[in-house]
């Protein structure tokens, strides 16, 4: 029924059955949403091994299981091969196993019994001295990141055989919530904690979360830290980082020769508002794997045109492209219009900081730089198009709810109580910038983004989410994108 928490029919602890709602793009076919579930269950049935709140009985059990599944694996060259292809590309976009993979247990099973023992015991359940040793032998192979508390379901180290993986926003959020005095987090923990100031001060003198919970300004602190020494090599090991490591570039402090309307709080808050709409949307893609649109353009007379200017924003998106693409290209999964698109893309990203550089040096764009500014919105929209389907073009040609830009994706469980973050409709944005020497208002488009808790037994689909925007039923926005938006 998948309302929520109930005790599995198989093994001896409960299972969150609102998590095998299909949700994200998984939504769009029969196909797609019989991979969610069966994908959701390798992701979220655990094998424990040492959470003390698990009876031993039930541990050996579930280690012998997770030891018999392992073992078959490694016997069959063929599961092996397409247990890695899935790993591999998954990982490649959304990290890697927080949970013990099926390889990983067999590098301790056979580190163990260096002999070829394990064969001996293969159908023997594990005693004690076994199981205390083997958890040793598995903990030298790496540390869990992630350590969630959830009542009645093993959150302890544990086998998985697709486990969801560890992606650096969960990490930060999983650190700054204690049940029940902070059982939620907040989008901008995430952006917080990686060095945003403005988002630190809505945090802590808008919301005052450490009224609720003393040791949030700590414990923020903590996690502050330790992500201001990853290196650049951390954030562009798969395509997820990447993709954070270049919204944090949008929260940078703005240079001092920036035009005038970027450097006033409403911007900073317009930046903050659209990294939370661009995360949910990383959040909507890999909702089934991590441990969490449509534009149209009309052309009026090309006269002037401004892009937010920011070159370090698009310096880290192009080498977050090119970093999916060498994943793409390295196994055969380009199509040639795929190829296109990734080499429009690139010089796009390029081109954009080249103008944006020119914007903070004062020099005057070129007419071919004006153009691509204009001719942005068409191209962008044939790009949506074709990841929906190669045959289109234009967004009128897509259909059902690939036709909206609205997305929604749940990122924390608490109880009967999830947290759900999207976009609903986009925002006109309007800017006074300098162009050759006069103030001219400029005309664009942001995200809207929407962030508010919701009963797991009702885990929002993109369906549902857009039929609530359409009928004006959508919670607000944050009360901080107040500093920015002026109603409707």
């Amino acid at each position: 029924g998948h309302v929520g928490r109930a005790r599995s029919a198989i093994f001896p602890f409960e299972l969150d059955y609102s998590q095998f709602v299909p949700r994200g793009h998984y939504t769009r076919s029969d196909r797609l949403q019989r991979y969610f579930k069966a994908m959701m269950w390798y992701g979220q049935v655990p094998f424990p091994l040492d959470d003390p709140d698990v009876p031993f009985e039930t541990r050996a059990k579930t280690t012998y299981y997770a030891l018999s599944i392992a073992t078959a694996m490694h016997e069959s060259d063929s599961l092996v091969t397409l247990w890695r292809e899935i790993t591999d590309i998954t990982s490649y976009f959304s990290g890697t196993s927080e949970a013990y993979t099926p390889a990983e247990y067999m590098t301790a099973f056979t580190r163990f019994y260096s002999d070829g023992g394990h064969r001996r015991m293969r159908w023997t359940e594990p005693g004690q001295d076994f199981m205390d040793s083997f958890a040793a032998e598995v903990k030298r192979i790496r540390e869990p990141k992630i350590h969630a508390t959830f009542v009645g379901v093993p959150t302890g180290t544990q086998f998985r055989v697709f486990g969801r993986r560890y992606v650096p926003d969960t990490d930060i959020m999983q650190r700054l919530v204690e049940w029940p005095d902070r059982p939620f987090p907040k989008g901008l923990d995430v952006f917080a904690a990686l060095g945003s100031e403005r988002a630190e001060h809505i945090l802590t003198d808008v919301y005052r979360e450490q009224d609720g919970w003393p040791p949030y300004p700590e414990s923020l602190a903590r996690v502050k830290a330790e992500f201001a020494g990853k290196d650049t090599a951390f954030w562009y090991q798969n395509v997820y980082y990447a993709w954070l490591y270049a919204l944090q570039a949008l929260n940078d402090p703005v240079p001092k020769r920036a035009p005038l309307f970027t450097q006033n709080q409403a911007w900073q808050d317009k930046s903050l508002s659209t990294s939370a709409g661009s995360w949910s949307e990383l959040r909507h893609d890999a909702i089934l794997y991590a441990e969490g649109t449509l534009a149209e353009a009309d052309v009026p007379d090309m006269t002037n045109g401004f892009v937010e200017p920011n070159p370090e924003f698009y310096a880290r998106l192009l080498r977050a492209v090119e970093t999916m693409e060498r994943l793409l290209a390295g196994r055969n999964l380009e199509t040639g219009r795929m190829q296109q698109d990734f080499l429009w893309f690139r010089q796009t990203l390029g081109s954009l900081q080249t103008i944006s550089q020119k914007e903070l040096d004062g020099t005057p764009l070129s007419d071919d730089e004006l153009s691509l500014i204009w001719d942005i919105g068409n191209d962008i929209e044939g790009i949506s198009c074709r990841l929906v389907d190669e045959s289109i073009e234009r967004w009128y040609q897509a259909r059902g709810t690939d036709r909206f830009m609205a997305g929604i994706a749940d990122v924390a469980t608490a109880q009967a109580q999830c947290l759900e973050v999207g976009v609903a409709a986009g925002n006109t944005i309007y800017a006074l910038v300098p162009i050759e020497g006069k103030w001219t208002l400029t005309r664009g488009a942001v995200f809207s983004y929407r962030e508010f808790e919701w009963p797991v037994s009702d885990r929002l689909t993109d369906e549902k989410w857009q039929q609530m925007v359409r009928d004006g039923k959508a919670p607000p926005a944050p009360v901080w994108t107040k500093s920015f938006t002026a109603g409707e």
